[in-house]
């Protein structure tokens, strides 16, 4: 029995995929007929990992977190006081009336983000597949919650919104992850190569991206 504690979802998913949450706790999602025996060997292989971004979630993300202080685009953004019953974004600043309980507030907070998700992360992704000479058929901004984005066999692209939260070079650097599975529809080391072509600091990219999901997680719980 593995020696970490953690809870296992099964589905028709073909690998194997590991998240620490805001409370420490790890949840492993895994193929449905994958053998108890392999994951926790899985689990022990990655137990460093697991160790770092436990610590990342206590000293960055404390779960006490503030309702009214929010990441966009890797910033923390405090949401000034409105008069008005409705929530607000100039370019800069957040605001919202101060008489919101917490559960309005979020609620609010996640239809603006989803709203400038999609002004914001079609535009982007349709200036780097120029740059990257990637033609998409179609980018569509979604609620997933544990996928940054996708790319079909259709070469259609799907963006989480969440990914709004995220610092500018880790939204780029998963536009661009997505537009190389237009030409590698896998991850191996040709995949790889193309998207280092890119990105050759890829990795501190997905470290970034860890970091704001501990986030998410605690604060759209």
């Amino acid at each position: 029995m593995s020696e970490i504690e953690y809870t296992l979802v099964r589905s028709d998913r073909k690998t194997t995929a590991i998240r620490v949450l805001t409370d420490g706790s790890v949840e492993v999602r895994a193929p449905r007929r994958l053998p108890v025996q392999e994951i926790e060997r899985f689990l022990s292989e990655k137990k460093d990992w697991i160790e770092k971004h436990r610590r990342i979630m206590r000293e960055r993300y404390p779960l006490d977190l503030e309702p009214r202080k929010i990441l966009y685009k890797g910033k923390w953004k405090t949401i000034l006081p409105l008069g008005e019953n409705k929530i607000l974004f100039d370019g800069e600043f957040f605001y919202a009336p101060e008489h919101w309980s917490d559960a309005e507030l979020k609620k609010a907070v996640e239809e603006i983000l989803k709203k400038l998700a999609r002004s914001e992360l079609i535009p982007l992704t349709r200036q780097i597949a120029l740059h990257v000479g990637a033609e998409p058929q179609r980018i569509t901004v979604t609620g997933a919650k544990t996928k940054w984005g996708s790319c079909s066999d259709g070469k259609n692209i799907n963006l989480s919104w969440r990914l709004l939260a995220a610092p500018v070079d880790a939204i780029e650097y998963v536009i661009i992850h997505e537009l190389c599975h237009m030409r590698e529809m896998n991850h191996s080391e040709r995949f790889w190569a193309l998207v280092e072509q890119h990105v050759p600091d890829w990795r501190k990219k997905r470290e970034k991206l860890s970091q704001v999901q501990v986030w998410l997680d605690a604060y759209f719980k």
